[in-house]
């Protein structure tokens, strides 16, 4: 236990071209991530198991995600989601943070968000799939709503997709 998980790389990567805000939010989890884990996370619901809302309206969209994967799974050890994520921490321009907490006392739910970019003047955050079960709707909508709430802006600033070996997607 003497290394601190992924979301901590996020301090080597983010630019004067990322929001304040963003950029707050991260050093906060730098400072606490490990609180939270220990003394919220247990008593909260899980963004990744919530089933509603149910939002099932995906679009398919051409990005370099699938193939970073693919090249991820080659070249790096460890579960397909670690492989994912320290590669493109490693070798994506746009990817600023990885497996970064996420909670609201307010809704009662945390989890963990896979990748968050930032490109062309927007914050993405990525999910990674590593099988065909593609009812992510609900996580998605989570996500957006909890980093929009921390960050203190509007969900509709935040793109939300989720990507495979082979495809990827934006939440409609």
């Amino acid at each position: 236990m003497g290394t601190k998980s992924p979301y901590y790389l996020f301090q080597h990567k983010v630019t004067k071209e990322t929001i304040g805000s963003l950029d707050s939010y991260l050093k906060k989890v730098y400072e606490e991530g490990d609180r939270w884990h220990k003394e919220l996370f247990p008593y909260m619901a899980r963004a990744s198991t919530m089933r509603e809302p149910k939002y099932k309206h995906y679009m398919e969209l051409e990005t370099d995600l699938p193939g970073m994967a693919r090249e991820a799974a080659r070249l790096y050890q460890g579960s397909p989601h670690d492989q994912v994520e320290n590669y493109m921490m490693d070798h994506d321009e746009f990817t600023i943070a990885a497996e970064i907490p996420i909670y609201s006392f307010f809704d009662n739910v945390s989890g963990h968000i896979d990748l968050i970019r930032f490109k062309d003047g927007k914050i993405e955050i990525w999910d990674f799939k590593n099988y065909r079960n593609y009812n992510v709707g609900s996580q998605l909508y989570w996500y957006r709503k909890l980093l929009a709430l921390n960050l203190d802006m509007p969900e509709e600033d935040i793109q939300v997709g989720f990507f495979t070996y082979f495809k990827s997607f934006i939440l409609e």
